[in-house]
């Protein structure tokens, strides 16, 4: 059976009482309502009250461990019964099973933050028992720790929660709607409201850490006749102080997105790119929408010191594509990668942002925000690139601002509507960047359910920073 109680051991109930056959090696996925167990003929799963028991995998494992937003499970397989030990993975449904390729392993500890893995190797004829670690994906292994002990089984780390930090609506305070400021904790994940911004007419969209003084910058979504307000936000209530200024910038040029750069300096996006006077919160253009045609959803800091990350959807008429973007320090595209959804979901990136640890997050929205859900998807081909490009260099400014308009007006009336709906949640994705078939791609995880609907999301700097994003340049319009 599987029993649980009060974290002081009162109050034993069953949560499963029977059915099962020797159930071991509990693992808890708070985010979808589910538990994850062992049993000699494989994985299997339940809600988190117990119903819907399933099979996961048939597998003989000795234990295992899951990654709630990478949305994969790792197990090894028993070498005491006939096995090898070898650490294998596959999605949290059992598909796409692949080797990590280590053989003799005990117990498995992921340190999910940092996306590193810990697993302990049992002693045997060519082995003393030892920990190890490695990337998730089984690269730069590394001996930790010879332990003299004769079985060497389980394993388990002190580390600190990921942290990040949100706007929008939390559900453990609703009556703050979009308004709340939010701590996110990436690694379970949940959200927890601090407080309301106290932002008219009540909705905050993008967050913003600046390095050089830790203050907490947050935009107003919705403009007044001098543009929308910045905010410096108390960390400890989620009070928000505005700034002197307005931004000055007419919709439809909105700013949807807030970055620092390592240098303190202040970066805002949306249909154009600004930079940001974080004194005063007076905006200034730095590109254009015929320099940069897109929507700009989101920003975060740039991995290589300068610029930022954004993203967005491609506003080329009849073939919108949404993206992830590394910007110089002038605004304009540097590398563009297209954003790829293999959940099937026709998620976007509404906003991304860097845990302390160097790991690449996203707010996953429905696209269907946007005017009838038309979104392309980018597909592993290099003809698709390549029509995208060749559209980019064609299409003018005029065609670009009509599709800005076109796409803003109907994005802000759903919005407006959207905390309303039953159900809808933020996923908090992970983002790798991958080359396919020659196709630049921003690629997402499974990722898990936020107990929040966030319209923004940041971090900290990134340290050690991630090797540099390569991509092939795109050709700003002329």
């Amino acid at each position: 059976r599987i029993q649980r109680s009060n974290l002081d051991g009162s109050n034993i109930e069953d949560v499963i009482a029977g059915g099962l056959n020797f159930p071991s090696a509990l693992a808890l996925d708070v985010a979808s309502g589910r538990m994850y167990w062992l049993e000699p003929a494989g994985i299997r799963r339940a809600g988190l009250d117990g119903a819907g028991v399933e099979d996961v995998i048939a597998v003989n494992a000795r234990t295992f461990a899951i990654d709630p937003v990478g949305g994969q499970m790792f197990w090894s397989l028993d070498g005491l019964i006939g096995g090898s030990g070898t650490i294998q993975r596959s999605d949290l449904d059992g598909a796409g099973v692949t080797d990590v390729a280590f053989r003799s392993a005990g117990g498995i500890y992921l340190d999910v933050g940092a996306r590193r893995m810990y697993w302990t190797v049992m002693p045997g004829k060519f082995n003393i028992a030892r920990v190890m670690r490695a990337d998730m994906d089984g690269a730069n292994a590394e001996s930790l720790l010879p332990m003299p002990a004769s079985l060497l089984r389980g394993i388990a780390l002190d580390v600190p929660p990921v942290s990040l930090v949100g706007t929008g609506l939390a559900f453990g305070d609703p009556s703050a709607g979009f308004d709340s400021y939010v701590d996110v904790v990436a690694s379970v994940p949940f959200a927890t409201p601090v407080g309301p911004v106290g932002s008219e007419p009540g909705a905050v969209k993008d967050v913003a850490v600046d390095p050089t003084t830790g203050l907490v910058y947050a935009i107003g979504l919705a403009p007044d006749a001098q543009g929308q307000q910045v905010y410096v936000i108390d960390s400890e209530t989620g009070e928000g102080t505005p700034l002197p200024l307005r931004t000055g910038i007419a919709e439809p040029g909105l700013v949807w997105g807030l970055a620092f750069d390592a240098a303190g300096s202040l970066y805002g996006g949306g249909l154009g790119v600004y930079s940001i006077d974080k004194k005063s919160g007076r905006a200034f253009p730095l590109a254009s929408v015929a320099e940069v045609p897109a929507l700009i959803l989101g920003m975060t800091e740039s991995p290589v010191g300068t610029g930022f990350l954004s993203a967005g959807v491609i506003l080329i008429p009849e073939l919108p594509l949404p993206f992830v973007a590394l910007h110089t320090a002038d605004g304009a595209f540097a590398s563009l990668f297209l954003q790829v959804d293999p959940s099937g979901k026709n998620r976007i990136l509404f906003d991304l942002a860097y845990s302390a640890g160097g790991s690449l997050y996203g707010n996953a929205w429905s696209a269907d925000l946007f005017a009838g859900g038309e979104l392309a998807s980018a597909r592993s081909n290099a003809r698709h690139f390549a029509d995208f490009n060749a559209a980019l260099r064609n299409v003018s400014g005029e065609e670009i601002e009509l599709e800005a308009r076109r796409r803003v007006g109907p994005l802000r009336e759903k919005l407006e509507l959207v905390e309303d709906s039953a159900g809808m949640r933020s996923d908090l994705v992970l983002i790798d960047f991958t080359i396919l078939d020659g196709l630049p791609l921003a690629h997402m995880s499974a990722g898990a359910p936020l107990d929040a609907l966030l319209l923004g999301l940041g971090g900290g700097f990134p340290s050690p920073p991630p090797s540099k994003i390569a991509g092939p340049p795109v050709r700003r319009n002329p």
